[in-house]
């Protein structure tokens, strides 16, 4: 009776892991898509710079890529618009 029990208290266990996981997993797809990038890029800055306060540095340096990374996509954006009016 106490094997059962045990078994079963194993299974719930596992099956939850699993749920938690699955309902985790569009969250990790979000994150390593539009957040990582860009963290990634801060942290190799932070650790060429190493400034004194490395969270600000951070915090900063991410602002500043996501700007560069909003006007590098509205100068293609624009491009493709003049080109296409160009072929009109």
């Amino acid at each position: 009776m106490v094997h059962i029990q045990a078994q079963h208290a194993a299974d719930v266990k596992r099956e939850e892991q699993q749920l938690v996981e699955a309902q985790a997993t569009p969250l990790r797809n979000y994150l390593m898509q539009n957040v990582m990038p860009t963290m990634t890029l801060g942290l190799i800055e932070c650790c060429n710079v190493r400034p004194d306060d490395p969270i600000d540095f951070l915090v900063y340096e991410c602002i500043l890529i996501n700007i560069q990374s909003i006007v590098i996509n509205q100068s293609v954006y624009y491009h493709r618009q003049f080109t296409l009016q160009m072929m009109i």
